[in-house]
C-alpha cells in the first residue's frame, strides 16, 4: 500500500514527523527544484497511490492543496484523507481554523476521512493496510493460474503484483473481472501475468 503525502510545504516539518510512523510506502512530492517532470510525477502518483493525504498546517500560504483535497474527496472519496494540524491557540486565527475545519467536515461528508493529528492518520493507514492485505490474501490465485493483463497499470509488491482489470483463465474458462479500487484489487504472481 502507498500513500501520497500532499499538503503544506513552506518549511513545514509534518512529513518528517509522519514518515517514521508509517509502515507502508509513501510518495513525498517535496523536491528542491520544482520542474515540469516533478509536476507530472506528482499527478501520476496521485492517481496510483492507494491513499492521497493532504495535511494542512499554519505554514500554509497557498490554497491549491485545499482545492486538491476537495476535488479528490468528490472523485475518489475512498482514498482521500484530510488532516488539519494546529488550532486557534497554535498558529491559526479563529476564522481560518473554523473555515479549514469546515473543509474537513466537507471531506467527511463526501466520503473521505478527516483527522486532527498525524498519529490518527498513521493509525488509520495501518488499519487500512491490514484490512486490504486480508482482502488481497483471500483473493490470491494459486501459482500456475493464468492471468492476462488488459490494463497497463499494475503495482508490484515483491514477487506479486496488484492488477485492476484482467482476463482470468481458470479451468479452461475465461472470466473478465473489473475492479474499481484497491478494495477490490487482486494479487497474482508476476510470472503468471501476460500482457495482451
Amino acid at each position: 500500500m502507498k500513500v501520497f503525502l500532499g499538503g503544506t510545504c513552506n518549511n513545514s516539518t509534518w512529513r518528517d514527523d509522519l514518515m517514521p510512523m508509517l509502515t507502508i510506502n509513501y510518495f513525498n512530492p517535496v523536491v528542491g527544484d520544482w520542474t515540469e517532470e516533478c509536476m507530472e510525477e506528482e499527478r501520476e502518483q496521485r492517481e496510483i497511490c492507494d491513499f492521497c493525504l493532504y495535511v494542512i498546517t499554519p505554514e500554509m500560504t497557498g490554497v491549491y492543496s485545499i482545492a486538491e483535497v476537495i476535488d479528490d474527496s468528490n472523485k475518489k472519496p475512498e482514498k482521500t484523507i484530510f488532516c488539519l494540524l494546529g488550532n486557534t491557540g497554535n498558529g491559526w486565527t479563529k476564522g481560518k481554523y473554523r473555515s479549514l475545519n469546515q473543509v474537513g467536515e466537507m471531506v467527511n461528508r463526501n466520503g473521505g476521512r478527516y483527522f486532527k493529528s498525524l498519529e490518527e492518520v498513521a493509525e488509520y493507514l495501518e488499519i487500512e493496510n491490514e484490512r486490504i492485505n486480508r482482502i488481497i490474501n483471500r483473493m490470491k490465485f494459486k501459482k500456475g493460474d493464468k492471468v492476462k493483463l488488459i490494463n497497463e497499470k499494475i503495482r508490484e509488491y515483491g514477487e506479486t503484483a496488484v492488477i485492476t482489470k484482467a482476463y482470468i483463465e481458470m479451468n479452461t474458462e475465461c472470466y473478465t473481472i473489473e475492479f474499481k479500487s484497491t478494495y477490490g484489487a487482486m494479487l497474482v504472481f508476476k510470472e503468471d501475468i501476460e500482457k495482451v
